[in-house]
């Protein structure tokens, strides 16, 4: 149900910009499906307010809306925008993005055993959200864009630990040549993989400036050509730190600072170009 009659007075205040860029609701944690209910009602280019609370929903965007917490994490479960039942059997994930143009931003999101957050679409902008899950088997990435592109990824946090964590904590996979996704500022730490790029083509994917600590394996290429991995922190990920198959070539590992790791860099691949990273374990081939 649209919930714009609570609080009308705020609804009020964005009139003069709802003909370009949509009306604005506030829906407040409640019984049921409060936030479904909005996104159901919603028309493209409207604006989902949720307030700080627990939404225990596995929701479905099937057009183009803003969905917007207040603040994603905190010490104090009460000091969050929770989304998610975190519903330990069952397949889906905990929101399904199945159009373009979608934004999600300030929320907590709190996934089952099908992962957190999967996409597909053009124009997406996750901003400030934090996934995480309370089951002891996730069988899905906590955050997983596919066949996607013109995506933004910034300050994305995927938690797991060392009895509930997902096979990879961010996988951004069959994206096309130029697809322009970009990773920047994320955090994933405590999964089997901590990034995962498969089989994204040329000048495809960014992943800078990121924080990618105590996995198995941080940053996993696989399939892939052509991307970039930049800048980033990888600090004890026992396995490997960054790593290359042998089914990814011509990849470009630039600045980035690997440590902890029984093999802190490792490149099965080819033509693959490392230039001015710190490690101490493992060995890679100059660039070509």
């Amino acid at each position: 149900m649209r919930v714009a009659s609570l609080l009308a007075v705020t609804v009020s205040t964005v009139v003069s910009v709802a003909t370009v860029r949509g009306a604005t609701f506030v829906v407040p944690p409640g019984p049921g499906t409060p936030v479904q209910d909005a996104i159901d009602a919603a028309t493209p280019g409207d604006t989902i307010r949720l307030l700080l609370g627990s939404y225990p929903e596995q929701l479905v965007i099937d057009k183009r809306i803003s969905l917007v917490g207040v603040r994603s994490a905190s010490p104090n479960p009460n000091d969050t925008t929770s989304v998610g039942a975190g519903q330990c059997i069952g397949s889906d994930p905990a929101i399904w993005i199945l159009a373009d143009g979608v934004r999600l931003r300030r929320v907590e999101v709190v996934g089952g055993d099908g992962g957190g957050i999967r996409a597909i679409g053009s124009l997406l902008n996750l901003t400030d959200v934090f996934v995480r899950s309370p089951c002891e088997v996730v069988n899905a990435p906590f955050v997983n864009v596919e066949s996607s592109n013109r995506v933004t990824l910034s300050k994305v946090w995927a938690r797991g630990t060392a009895t509930e964590h997902a096979p990879a904590g961010i996988r951004i996979a069959d994206t096309v040549q130029d697809g322009r996704v970009r990773i920047r500022k994320a955090s994933a730490s405590g999964n089997d993989i901590g990034i995962l790029l498969e089989n994204d083509a040329a000048r495809s994917v960014l992943v800078a400036s990121g924080d990618v600590n105590f996995n198995s394996r941080g940053i996993v290429l696989r399939g892939t050509t052509g991307v970039s991995v930049d800048r980033n922190s990888l600090i004890g990920n026992s396995t490997s730190g960054i790593e290359i198959e042998a089914t990814s070539s011509g990849n470009l590992v630039t600045r980035n600072a690997v440590s902890g790791s029984t093999n802190d860099v490792v490149d099965y691949g080819s033509a693959n170009c490392w230039r001015r990273n710190t490690f101490t374990t493992g060995s890679v081939s100059p660039c070509p």
